[in-house]
């Protein structure tokens, strides 16, 4: 079984030695005189009480200080040596994530490898990078729960990022713009349509889950959102068009339209009708409860509505490229995620309902090579036949 890298950073820091040794010191003038074993037995759970107690102080701390690094080197999986770089930032739709139970989504979210998905591919799924016969290297920076990170949107907090390693838009982007890349390609958002988590963040509200929200009221935590969501988005795509004005080659830049969430609601309804559950005790609620029932209609607008402005970017940005000579960089909107058809159940996971099954990454893959064969051709590699 494969060591956590974020526990072996721990055992060699000079920091969590010293712990260790305090600890064992501890120990000692408990047990300075002769003790009856009960007295052992008690010291013991002292000793251990500490331990546990300055590891997790340590934890907290030096973790949350090494857990971006580490989730560099971890999750950014990279294949191919082809000319054309292409960086992929993007979050469980862009790995092989489902979630399962609290130990075996922890898992995968700090050791599972990105294999079998759509992108690279792997023993299950025939992948967009084995299909292609361009002359690719691949960069996937795509990171499961990721989200556009911003004012009045939900993001995790740092004790969240630490133990997941959960890298942001900003954190991905940030990856990004220290490469040299030809294509780069944009597929965050999901995560951000939970609009409602973001309600609780803003008005610091409890139990958002179950609020029923009056309708003009829920409408005004959406439109926050979606205007904070625009902006960042707006702030990254930037950094990476500055970054990409200094190169002498052309730079293609994908923004991935978000998910079909009518599809999904679709896939959810037949899967617990064919389950006999209660529609509420599905999965997909869990992670995105903006969709239960009484909040349907908003979270579709909301959806609706991001994409929409992602849309208004890719256009408005072109014509800024065109009138500022910058003709060399132009970008693109990728619909593959808005076309995958999610009211197909086989196409999910059976562990969530809400990810893609190694059928769904295939079909991901397949759509990838006509939907990215624009920006291919744009950075000067032929069309494949």
């Amino acid at each position: 079984m494969p060591i956590d890298p974020l526990l072996l950073a721990m055992l060699k820091a000079p920091m969590f030695k010293k712990i260790l040794f305090l600890c064992l010191i501890t120990t000692q003038i408990f047990a300075a005189e002769p003790l009856k074993p009960s007295k052992v037995r008690r010291n013991c759970r002292r000793g251990l009480f500490v331990l546990l107690v300055g590891g997790g102080a340590f934890g907290l701390s030096e973790g949350t200080k090494t857990s971006r690094k580490i989730a560099k080197d971890t999750f950014k999986s990279k294949l191919g040596n082809g000319d054309v770089h292409l960086v992929f930032v993007g979050d469980s739709l862009g790995t092989s994530f489902s979630r399962g139970s609290f130990g075996r989504s922890l898992y995968d979210l700090r050791m599972r490898p990105k294999k079998n998905n759509w992108l690279i591919g792997g023993d299950e799924v025939n992948g967009f990078f084995e299909r292609t016969q361009f002359p690719l290297k691949i960069t996937n920076l795509a990171v499961p729960t990721a989200g556009v990170d911003g004012e009045h949107l939900y993001t995790h907090n740092e004790v969240e990022q630490a133990v997941g390693r959960i890298r942001n838009f900003s954190d991905q982007v940030e990856d990004l713009l220290s490469l040299d890349f030809n294509i780069a390609l944009l597929a965050m958002g999901s995560n951000n349509v939970d609009w409602l988590a973001a309600a609780e963040e803003y008005e610091g509200l409890k139990n958002y889950k179950d609020h029923d929200y009056p309708e003009d009221i829920a409408k005004k935590f959406r439109d926050l959102s979606a205007e904070s969501f625009s902006q960042q988005y707006k702030n990254k795509v930037d950094l990476i068009i500055k970054k990409a004005s200094t190169s002498s080659y052309p730079v293609a830049i994908g923004i991935y339209s978000l998910p079909s969430f009518e599809r999904i609601l679709e896939g959810t309804k037949t899967r617990q009708t064919v389950r006999g559950e209660a529609l509420e005790k599905a999965k997909f609620f869990s992670s995105f409860p903006s969709f239960l029932p009484r909040h349907e209609k908003v979270s579709l607008e909301f959806r609706n509505q991001l994409n929409d402005r992602l849309t208004k970017l890719v256009a408005e940005k072109n014509i800024e490229l065109i009138e500022k000579g910058m003709t060399h960089i132009h970008l693109f909107t990728v619909p593959t995620y808005a076309l995958f058809d999610a009211s197909d159940v086989t196409k999910l996971s059976e562990a969530d309902g809400v990810h893609p099954s190694a059928k769904g990454h295939d079909w991901l893959a397949e759509q990838a090579v006509k939907d990215l064969q624009p920006l291919v051709t744009f950075v000067g590699v032929p069309a494949q036949k």
